[in-house]
Formats: structure tokens, sequence, C-alpha cells
């Protein structure tokens, strides 16, 4: 241990290659094409997620801004729909099982 101590002194340095960094906020540099595989298919859902964001943070937006008391001063009276529910439900599954399939295509071809 107190070898390492006197490392600076003879002029050696510690090697830092492949190893993260403190606040490191990616990965840190992959070292079998498993982990580049990972990294790439991490950096393409990020592509989708921004995208689903910013729709669901639009969506909101205008709910909010329609079905103010001042734009709208009676309410409709309507409080379930099972058919949007389950729509609503079903899609965000299917487009992550899209996503993983072609995921998979892309590295299998």
């Amino acid at each position: 241990m107190y070898l390492l101590l006197l490392l600076p002194l003879v002029g050696l340095k510690k090697v830092t290659c492949d190893a993260s960094q403190d606040w490191q906020l990616g990965f840190q540099d992959p070292a079998t094409p498993v982990m580049e595989g990972v990294i790439n298919f991490h950096n393409d859902l990020m592509i989708v997620v921004v995208g689903v964001g910013v729709f669901v943070g639009y969506v909101m937006l205008s709910t909010v801004r329609n079905f103010e008391q001042t734009v709208n001063p009676t309410p409709n009276r309507v409080q379930h729909g099972t058919r949007l529910e389950i729509i609503w439900t079903i899609t965000p599954a299917l487009i992550l099982m899209l996503l993983q399939y072609l995921h998979l295509l892309y590295y299998i071809l």
C-alpha cells in the first residue's frame, strides 16, 4: 500500500484507461462488443424517450390550456373512457417491443 504512494516520485503514473471517472455522466468505455451494443441501444432508446417526453409535455400543456375554467366554464361529465385507457396503456408496450425487435434484428443481420 505504501509503495503506491511512492509511484509519483518515481515518475510512474496510475493507468485510468477504461475506468469510470469522478462525476462521469455517461457509460465508461466498453471493453466487450456486448457492452458496445448496450450503449448503442441506450443511445437509440434515449431519442425515443425524449420524443415521448416532449409529446406528453405538449399534451399536458394543451390539456391545461384547453380545459381551464375561463375557456370551458361548463365541464363535461364524462369520466370513463375504457377504449382510450386500453389504447393509452398498450401503445407504449407495443412501441417498446418494436424497438427491442428492431434492435435484435440489427445485431443478427
